[in-house]
This record gives C-alpha cells, sequence and structure tokens, in this order.
C-alpha cells in the first residue's frame, strides 16, 4: 500500500506544483492515519487522494492548476 500512497503523493505534486511537496506528503500522510482503524484498505490510497485534493485546492499557493483535471 506504501506505493500506492507515494503514488497519490506523486499525482498530487504534479497537480499543484505551487504547494511544497512537504505539505503534500504531510497532508496525505495525515489523511491516511485516518483510514488507519478500517478493515478493507483497498480503497484507502483512492480515499486518501480524493480527500488530499479537496484540502489541497482549497489552499491560496494551490495556484491555478487546482481545478485543472489532470
Amino acid at each position: 500500500m506504501q506505493s500506492a500512497i507515494a503514488a497519490v503523493v506523486e499525482h498530487l505534486c504534479l497537480r499543484f506544483p505551487a504547494v511544497p511537496e512537504a505539505t503534500v506528503v504531510e497532508t496525505v500522510a495525515r489523511i491516511e492515519g485516518s483510514f488507519h482503524d478500517v478493515r478493507i484498505h483497498d480503497f484507502i490510497p483512492l480515499l486518501v487522494e480524493r480527500e488530499a485534493r479537496d484540502v489541497l485546492a482549497h489552499r491560496p499557493d494551490a495556484g491555478h492548476y487546482a481545478s485543472s483535471a489532470l
């Protein structure tokens, strides 16, 4: 699952190039941690990416790329 989470971080860094990578990593890690107690882990990367994308899109430094679909 860590490779899937790493792919999420990579994708979000490409989608939000103005947001510091450390911020993306911290956001993803925080959100992933909220899914720690779930029984089925298959969809966690997808859910983490969706939630992180929403959080990052509302940052003032998200830039104009935040609304573009990649």
